[in-house]
């Protein structure tokens, strides 16, 4: 399948793959974010991908569906999960498909594109080539899943294009039979994992600049080389933010925790703590990635604790929240509220500020990289989303620990990608008070200037400043000396008295 055969004429006939590109007609907008952030700060309608930059309008109902992000809203509703490849009947998008001789320069440019996929994943630049397709991956981890498989996601989309919006995603919780419970959380699980497929199908469509298109034209093997490349990207970019944090997480973690007076962290080890020595075999590292509801249990003995973690005696799953992303007075004002500081800590934001919007706020890290601009000025994308948090806090816990590598496996049966998963769950319903809350915390903690830095931008060099003034001093200056020079080089014309 996906290979090149002769038809009865001897000519090379393509397989393609069945292509079923109907955007779900009834995705919804997020409601409003309640936050001081100015309307012009989540520019929701700003060019973040290649399509739009390019003038290819994404389809209309998955317009922005990454900056939305992926509550019950925000992800694609269930899809059918038939498993039949029956193509869908001819979408608007196939009124206006390109004619035989356009595809046909296309499908050559693509050819020469693939051929470039296959050798630029062993080096260290990009070809011109494909110079957009790397960029536009790279923003994959950050805004969609930093676990996503492209392929597994893609040819789901493309055989469940249209989700099915009749079916229910409610399962009674009050259900007698032990086999019956377990049936239904089983199609729950199912149902998520479905929704997230399909979110990371659309996504990728709106992200990735001319993949709708492209899709059509690529048969299975070829879609194989274009998936591994943009999964090597992928893989590449949680390495790279992860080894850009590697020093930052531990500056930060004497200003975050000094600045909430907790004494503790006053002594913490600089960036000089080596990899190898994190994670649970120090103390300062240790505390952070302890679970929020056991750190009781970690201060009474700590390096029982941690003995019990590294022998997989005590589990640490990625559910039970490390404490790092907890804001720790909040915290530990109410302990019988699990929620309460969840996902708002200082250490945390100070993190997402590193990679996210360097010098917007007030918390700047020690350095950063010449040439290299923050993601959000990269890409346009102004607005904090739960995708983003949960990515920050699994590229934070993976500086944190003693992996001389990026992996989702840890010690005590912790797994990066559960980690991520339900800190999006908790934003499944966006119009919850925490949903709420906590994203307009964010959005004014990480782009609260940014409303007032437009705003000077727009108004442009309409306000007067020193300089205006010294250099309308000068031109002034300059003009009467000129005016003076020509007075003085003039004839002396005397005006000839009147004669009677």
């Amino acid at each position: 399948m996906g290979k090149s055969h002769k038809d009865s004429s001897g000519k090379r006939k393509r397989k393609q793959i069945a292509t079923a590109i109907v955007p779900p007609r009834h995705l919804a907008p997020l409601p409003a974010v309640a936050s001081n952030v100015p309307a012009a700060s989540i520019n929701a309608s700003a060019p973040i991908n290649a399509h739009s930059q390019a003038g290819n309008e994404s389809p209309p109902a998955t317009q922005n569906l990454v900056a939305q992000g992926s509550g019950e809203h925000g992800r694609a509703s269930q899809p059918d999960t038939s498993t039949s490849r029956e193509t869908s009947p001819p979408s608007q998008a196939d009124e206006t498909a390109p004619d035989p001789r356009a595809r046909k320069q296309r499908r050559k440019k693509l050819t020469k594109i693939l051929n470039f996929m296959k050798n630029d994943t062993k080096n260290k630049t990009a070809s011109e080539e494909i110079q957009k397709y790397r960029v536009q991956a790279r923003l994959l981890p950050r805004v969609v899943h930093p676990f996503m498989d492209p392929f597994q996601a893609l040819t789901f989309g493309l055989h469940h294009g249209t989700p099915d919006p009749t079916d229910s995603e409610e399962d009674s919780d009050t259900l007698d039979d032990p086999a019956e419970e377990e049936a239904a959380r089983a199609r729950q699980r199912q149902r998520a994992r479905e929704k997230e497929l399909m979110f990371q199908y659309w996504s990728m469509l709106e992200l990735i600049p001319d993949l709708k298109s492209d899709l059509p034209l690529l048969d299975d093997e070829e879609l194989r080389v274009l998936c591994d490349y943009l999964k090597h990207n992928i893989k590449s970019t949680r390495s790279n933010d992860s080894g850009r944090l590697l020093d930052h997480v531990m500056t930060y973690m004497q200003n975050a925790y000094k600045s909430c007076g907790d004494e503790k962290y006053r002594s913490a080890p600089g960036p000089s703590l080596q990899k190898y020595a994190r994670g649970w075999t120090n103390w300062y590292t240790a505390r952070l990635l302890c679970p929020q509801a056991l750190l009781k249990q970690f201060d009474e003995d700590w390096e029982r604790f941690a003995e019990q973690v590294m022998s997989n005696s005590q589990l640490v799953r990625g559910g039970n929240f490390p404490s790092f992303l907890y804001d720790q007075p909040a915290a530990e004002a109410d302990p019988t509220d699990e929620a309460a500081g969840l996902l708002m800590g200082e250490y945390l934001s100070m993190s997402h500020l590193d990679r996210a919007c360097v010098g917007i706020n007030d918390i700047r890290p020690p350095r950063t990289d010449a040439g290299q601009p923050p993601v959000a000025f990269a890409y346009n994308y102004f607005l904090v989303t739960e995708r983003t948090i949960a990515y920050t806090a699994v590229v934070v816990r993976g500086a944190l620990s003693n992996q001389t590598q990026f992996s989702t496996q840890d010690c005590g049966k912790y797994n990066a990608s559960h980690l991520f998963d339900t800190i999006v769950e908790l934003f499944e319903h966006p119009g919850s008070e925490f949903a709420q809350r906590t994203l307009g915390w964010w959005n004014e903690r990480v782009f609260g200037r940014m409303g007032n830095l437009r705003q000077i931008a727009a108004a442009g060099d309409d306000e007067e400043t020193t300089a205006d003034r010294l250099r309308a001093a000068r031109r002034a200056e300059r003009k009467a000396a000129r005016a003076a020079e020509k007075e003085a080089r003039a004839p002396d014309v005397r005006t000839p008295s009147p004669s009677f």
